[in-house]
């Protein structure tokens, strides 16, 4: 049932917590010297002294695979659909300025809908289980603390942005003019690329 090598894996800590980029790094290197598998928490005695919270846990039990290579399928499509919504924003954005009124609205549309597809689907349930149970004390982390600022800002610009897709098709389908919320979706477009720099951040802290 078992074949190959097994190493039992020390827990990085770092200022009394669990160092998840140090733990990667390890993992990383026993993928690359072929080791079969990992003991999390090996060290003698370490299983019955370490205190971490249940989803430190969790990351060490259930997503070894995911974090001892790279970014798992979900933090890889979600930084994927993050960009290419900006990249969809920015398109719609200049249609706009060429008075292409109709496709930019479906632009924006897609790309507003695009968007939210991994924070309902992937960022909320992770940031919910691997970064808000340590909260606030782990805001001194600087991941910790920029995905914090990148799950508030993203926030800010999914509700913004629904919004004003649904308000813009309801004055559309009205026949009237969307010159009042030209500042609103100045505001969104801003905050969406501030989102996409932070998300980018994000990953390349985690997983990079």
């Amino acid at each position: 049932m078992f074949k190959g090598s097994i190493a039992a894996l020390v827990s990085p800590m770092k200022d009394g917590r669990l160092d998840e980029r140090s733990l990667r790094r390890l993992l990383r290197a026993q993928r690359s010297a072929g080791t079969s598998g990992v003991v999390p928490a090996g060290c003698t005695g370490e299983a019955a002294t370490a205190r971490l919270s249940e989803a430190r846990v969790t990351v060490f039990v259930e997503h070894l695979d995911t974090i001892a290579t790279s970014a798992g399928t979900g933090a890889k499509a979600s930084l994927a659909v993050m960009i290419i919504a900006a990249v969809l924003l920015t398109v719609g954005w200049r249609l706009a300025v060429a008075k292409r009124y109709a496709a930019h609205r479906w632009v924006q549309t897609v790309a507003v809908v695009l968007n939210a597809v991994p924070v309902v689907a992937w960022m909320i349930r992770s940031y919910r289980h691997y970064v808000l149970p340590d909260l606030p004390g782990n805001l001194s982390k600087g991941v910790d603390a920029l995905t914090t600022v990148h799950a508030v800002v993203g926030l800010i610009g999914v509700v913004l942005g629904v919004f004003i897709v649904i308000r813009g098709n309801q004055l559309e389908a009205q026949g009237r003019s969307l010159s009042s919320y030209k500042t609103p979706m100045r505001v969104a477009y801003v905050v969406y690329l501030l989102g996409t720099a932070l998300g980018i951040g994000v990953y390349w802290m985690l997983y990079l």
